[in-house]
């Protein structure tokens, strides 16, 4: 993955959190309204069966459209929830291979989107080592592999 992609991405770590959050209360929301919606499964007798079977009213047969609209709905949100996932846990494992400095100075300007100098006085370091630390730490993103040999 090349640079601008990897901090673009970075950058996107709290949209993608807050993301998971939602796709997770879309899913409940579909969830209930299934469950709600096939509670409601009476025929109606009140008519003659047509050709031998038995005719749903209108209640069930809107209960059940309605179902099946939800369950596309739902299938969507559980796509898209696992996509959120996998970029999070992509992001999360970039971290984790980091040391600690190099870390601090990753999540505080590209995930938490920090001045250079507010970082460097976070980590009460000059402006000039956190953006050395900080290219050191997105080379190893982009390229583990070689990371082992440059250092």
């Amino acid at each position: 993955m090349e640079k601008r992609e990897v901090i673009k991405l970075l950058g996107d770590y709290n949209w993608i959190v807050r993301s998971i959050e939602e796709a997770n209360k879309e899913i409940e929301i579909c969830k209930d309204t299934i469950d709600a919606a096939r509670q409601l499964s009476a025929i109606d007798y009140s008519e003659e069966a047509v050709g031998g079977t038995s005719v749903m009213s209108d209640a069930t047969y809107n209960a059940f459209q309605r179902v099946e609209e939800v369950s596309k709905s739902l299938e969507y949100w559980n796509k898209r929830l696992s996509e959120l996932y996998s970029k999070r846990q992509l992001i999360l494992s970039w971290l984790d291979m980091l040391d600690h400095e190099e870390r601090m100075i990753i999540e505080f300007k590209n995930i938490k989107n920090m001045k250079w100098y507010m970082v460097a006085s976070a980590m009460n370091y000059s402006e000039r080592q956190c953006k050395r630390i900080g290219r050191k730490a997105l080379e190893k993103i982009t390229c583990p592999e070689m990371s082992r040999f440059l250092c």
